[in-house]
């Protein structure tokens, strides 16, 4: 981990998860509040590849 300065510098560059798991954040779930264990089930299968 010789990128310490760089971290203090700047955020280091967002992962595709962590991208996916920002844009999931901003976007409300397309499934209903009732299902909310069933959207999260679908929105795992969408974060995976």
């Amino acid at each position: 981990m010789s990128g310490n300065k760089n971290n203090d510098n700047a955020p280091p560059p967002l992962t595709k998860s962590e991208v996916r798991s920002q844009k999931s954040e901003v976007n409300p779930p397309l499934t209903p509040p009732r299902r909310g264990s069933r959207g999260f089930e679908l929105r795992s299968k969408n974060i995976s590849p």
